[in-house]
């Protein structure tokens, strides 16, 4: 998918509701524009671009150019803070943000390695209230954000995504998208494909939204 910066935007409307735990992983760029400027990977907020209101988030931000900027809101409290240089314009990245129910700090990745966060604030430590709009490209509902990019796929679960786990989605699209180079010497699969998974210790349940071509929405049940 490629967005122009100007009024390009994919919008899910409130498919997802308000989740308690998620966890968003893409593969993208910012190709142009400026990192001064709001630009929106993944994020569902209101029409005001409310604090209170938002969750998903995977965007750059304007006051802290080229973080990975998270947030979400209980309806009325909200928290935020910025995984720091996660967006170089023009680069081709892994990025992730994970949020657990109760637990303050939402956790960005880019390519298999914790971002190291500039500072967070906000009293909430859940995510509730009025569900809105997420939309891929723009800044929820608000008529702002807008991402001068382009984004190669998207996976959108629902639940707590164990680490083990994690690794492996980042292992299986560094390989496919040809990013290996990108993840740490460390990473489990920096070298080969993940195996099959043959554990049965733990179930995720996740709603999967693909994008590679086709837009797939569909649920899945993932074996860790």
């Amino acid at each position: 998918l490629s967005f122009d910066g100007l009024d390009d935007f994919l919008s899910l409307g409130t498919i997802f509701g308000k989740p308690l735990n998620y966890s968003i992983f893409l593969i993208g760029r910012i190709s142009g524009g400026s990192l001064s400027s709001f630009q929106t990977f993944t994020i569902s907020c209101n029409s005001s671009g409310g604090s209170a209101s938002s969750w998903g988030a995977i965007r750059n931000h304007a006051s802290f150019p080229g973080s990975n900027s998270w947030i979400y809101g209980d309806g009325t409290n909200f928290r935020w803070g910025n995984g720091q240089n996660a967006f170089t314009i023009g680069e081709w990245a892994a990025h992730s943000v994970s949020h657990v129910n109760g637990v303050q700090d939402e956790i960005t990745y880019k390519d298999g390695s914790a971002l190291v966060d500039s500072g967070s604030s906000g009293t909430a430590t859940t995510c509730g209230g009025t569900p809105f709009s997420f939309s891929i490209g723009r800044a929820g509902e608000w008529n702002g954000g807008f991402l001068t990019g382009n984004i190669s796929e998207i996976l959108i679960f629902l639940s707590v995504i164990a680490p083990y786990f994690r690794q492996k989605i980042e292992g299986y699209k560094a390989h496919k998208w040809g990013l290996t180079a990108n993840l740490p010497a460390n990473h489990p699969y920096k070298t080969g494909f993940p195996t099959e998974d043959t554990r049965t210790d733990d179930y995720w349940y996740a709603t999967v939204l693909c994008i590679n071509g086709t837009d797939i929405i569909r649920p899945t049940e993932i074996v860790d």
